[in-house]
């Protein structure tokens, strides 16, 4: 017989008394399954627990609890079969597993981590935050996950001094840009500008982000710290000409320096590749006004503005400020 064929039958044949072993073990009642079938079917499901196919993982936790096991493993039955069910977005039913494992083991710190997990995605806050805070006091060995999760729970919340007090915690055991990104959002919320900086700054070091580079020359500029702000941001208009946001914002940052020189020339080349964007022509005129240029310079191009205005608000702004010139300057309509 080819050698081929003989390996292709013995294959079959071996498939064949897994499959009626399985059956086997299946069919029978709980009665009948023995310690060792048990542990074969629990072999199986940690197994396909450990690749990642929870949905067979948990067909096989399933069954085994059926057969009434061993009082010592239903705690982990039950655990894993709700980790099982929260890999599927099944929460309801994670929720009630690990709960029956809580049952049974109250002060497993693995068991109330996990249900605060599944609470937390379920977006049950005070509970979720409960879990997180007994599987701590229960002395988890890797407290990351649970300083992590009450970080973003308060985050969430608004509770941002909270938030900042475990995300701390979190980032003293494994240091991470997303972290550092959330403490930022944190602090800045808490308008502690500098601090918001300092750790945007920690982020974008870990993991470069050119929105997040340019909210940091936000912060400078909030700081008022315009030459940290405008050497961020020439950089990053020299490594991205097509971004008109990024040269605005050294515009303005030049403007709020009083270099108005510099300001200006950013704006004419913009408006020169842009001519009928209104707000560049409001922007500039604006240049004009703080250099005390010429007035019939600023009325040209506050007229300019109203033209090309695309939103009732710049032509209502446009036309206050020419209507303040007029007054202030004398300006003849």
């Amino acid at each position: 017989m080819d050698i081929k064929k003989t390996k292709k039958i013995n294959i079959l044949l071996i498939l064949a008394v897994l499959l009626i072993c399985n059956l086997h073990c299946y069919g029978q009642s709980s009665k009948n399954l023995t310690h060792s079938e048990q542990k074969q079917l629990k072999d199986a499901a940690d197994l396909f627990f450990s690749s990642g196919n929870f949905n067979a993982a948990l067909l096989n936790y399933t069954k085994l609890l059926q057969y009434s096991p061993s009082d010592k493993t239903l705690p982990e039955l039950y655990l894993k079969q709700g980790i099982c069910y929260e890999n599927i977005g099944l929460y309801d039913k994670s929720i009630k597993s690990l709960n029956s494992a809580l049952q049974l083991d109250k002060t497993n710190p693995v068991i109330h981590l996990n249900l605060g997990i599944v609470l937390q995605k379920s977006g049950l806050f005070s509970e979720s935050v409960e879990e997180y805070k007994l599987s701590i006091d229960y002395n988890i060995s890797d407290k990351y996950i649970a300083y992590l999760g009450l970080g973003k729970l308060y985050q969430k919340s608004g509770i941002n001094s909270e938030a900042i007090n475990y995300y701390q915690k979190a980032l003293l055991i494994k240091p991470g840009p997303d972290i550092y990104n959330n403490l930022s959002k944190c602090y800045e919320s808490l308008h502690d500008w500098k601090s918001a900086g300092r750790m945007l700054f920690e982020s974008i070091k870990l993991n470069e982000s050119l929105e997040d580079e340019i909210h940091l020359a936000y912060l400078y500029y909030i700081q008022k710290d315009y030459d940290a702000a405008i050497k961020t941001l020439d950089r990053l208009s020299d490594n991205n000409p097509g971004r008109m946001d990024i040269k605005l914002h050294l515009a303005m940052n030049y403007f709020k320096k009083n270099d108005y020189a510099s300001s200006q020339q950013i704006l004419k080349k913009l408006i020169k590749s842009n001519p009928d964007n209104g707000f560049l022509y409001y922007l500039f005129t604006l240049n004009l006004y703080f250099e005390n240029k010429n007035s019939i310079l600023v009325e040209q191009e506050i007229k300019k503005s109203i033209k090309n205005s695309t939103s009732n608000n710049l032509k209502e702004y446009s036309t206050a400020f020419l209507k303040f010139l007029s007054s202030k300057q004398n300006i003849p309509k």
